[in-house]
């Protein structure tokens, strides 16, 4: 007796969830944004502030943490966040 083609095509499977934030796949590791678009922008206006004060006013040294906020302002992930928010 010959099986049915849709009886052969397996249904797709859901990605496990290693955390709320990132999901692995066998090729690949997707992670979720996890800021909101307000605070977005907020963190890349704020992060490229302290860089640009600190390159052009010559800041504090602790000036360049605002790669900080601007990296995660750009990427839209916040390791932080996704530690400690459910």
């Amino acid at each position: 007796m010959a099986r049915s083609i849709s009886a052969s095509i397996r249904p797709m499977q859901r990605w496990p969830v290693i955390n709320k934030n990132i999901l692995i796949n066998s090729k690949e590791a997707v992670m979720a944004d996890n800021i909101n678009q307000f605070e977005r922008y907020l963190r890349v206006i704020v992060g490229g502030g302290f860089l640009l004060w600190t390159l052009f006013f010559e800041g504090a040294v602790w000036g360049w943490l605002g790669v900080v906020p601007l990296a995660t302002g750009l990427i839209g992930w916040c390791p932080v966040y996704s530690l400690f928010r459910k």
